[in-house]
């Protein structure tokens, strides 16, 4: 979200970072605004499903990581068992899909 926000790219964000000090991976849902430009706005909220670009992120990470802890925070608005069972399940499947082993 801060990478779009203050306009570059999330890959380029996600390659600069030491990923070897990442020991876990927070998803969370969020809001969209506008700026006072107008220009979009995402706001961190935790309040609504991970969409399905964040979970492009979360795979594009994991093939540079290999399996990392996932944990899919909801802080409001917390839905019904069956929609935090489906991002379980799919935060499960990416992980199982993740290379074993990073690349070098």
């Amino acid at each position: 979200m801060s990478a779009i926000n203050l306009g570059f790219s999330p890959e380029s964000y996600i390659d600069a970072y030491p990923l070897g000090e990442v020991g876990e991976i927070h998803m969370g849902g969020h809001d969209v605004d506008s700026d006072d430009h107008g220009a979009p706005l995402l706001i961190d909220s935790h309040g609504c499903p991970v969409i399905d670009p964040v979970w492009a992120l979360l795979e594009y990470t994991l093939v540079k990581t290999g399996p990392k802890p996932v944990l899919i925070e909801w802080d409001t608005d917390v839905p019904d068992w069956g929609v935090l069972q489906a991002e379980a399940a799919r935060a499960a499947t990416a992980l199982e899909t993740s290379p074993q082993q990073v690349p070098a």
